[in-house]
């Protein structure tokens, strides 16, 4: 499950979940809900954190970039229809 509908969303890198180490999250609100409602919270990432996740983008980058471009959209097309898939 990529989101939970409602509760608390940690960071994902380099191929695995973790949770926040700077003790802060932020609230997330569904818009599409008059009024808008609190729909979890998602952490939010330290610097060493931010550093971590870019080191682990590049070093994905190489394997990722040999895949021809079509591809690479077709991956990038079927997260978002993950995303807004409904959950539940």
């Amino acid at each position: 499950m990529l989101l939970a509908r409602s509760g608390s969303i940690g960071n994902f890198i380099g191929g695995r979940f973790a949770s926040s180490t700077s003790g802060r999250a932020q609230d997330v609100f569904n818009p599409a809900t008059p009024p808008a409602r609190g729909a979890g919270s998602v952490s939010l990432s330290s610097s060493a954190e931010v550093d971590e996740a870019v080191k682990a983008a590049k070093a994905a980058f190489p394997a990722l970039g040999r895949h021809p471009a079509i591809r690479r959209a077709r991956l990038m097309n079927r997260f978002l229809a993950l995303m807004k898939c409904p959950q539940g």
